[in-house]
């Protein structure tokens, strides 16, 4: 399980130089993160991490008079980047008989017999000839 924190109400303006540099040095962000973090007014002040981290970012918060709360975050399900891709095929264990088993070859036209499509990046399929000077 992943969590995160998430502020409700901001670090009063004059403790927000010590939180800034408590982030720095606890944290390891950079001033400049760390003054964009301390600043935030309301939402989630980090990427879903481990529990560990995340309450230890809750009670830096809390030290400074942030009003904020540990959050669990479900886990998303991996999406495939590229849902083109080939997947290789798995090879069946031999049973019994096979010996008389054809291997169907994949359809030699991937467009499923449509063929004569333009090719080259850009090309658009459904483009209707225009005649010159119309």
């Amino acid at each position: 399980m992943k969590y995160t924190v998430v502020i409700r109400q901001p670090v009063p303006e004059e403790v927000r130089p010590e939180l800034e540099a408590q982030l720095v040095s606890r944290f390891s962000l950079s001033p400049e993160q760390a003054t964009r973090l301390a600043s935030r007014r309301s939402g989630r002040l980090m990427k879903p991490s481990g529990r560990p981290r995340a309450e230890l970012l809750l009670r830096v918060f809390e030290e400074f008079g942030a009003a904020v709360a540990l959050e669990e975050v479900r886990e998303e399900t991996r999406l495939d980047l590229n849902p083109f891709e080939q997947v290789a095929p798995r090879t069946p264990a031999p049973r019994a008989g096979a010996a008389d088993d054809v291997e169907l070859a994949p359809a030699a036209d991937p467009f499923g017999g449509l063929g004569g499509l333009p090719a080259g990046p850009g090309a658009d399929p459904f483009a209707v000839p225009v005649p010159v000077g119309a």
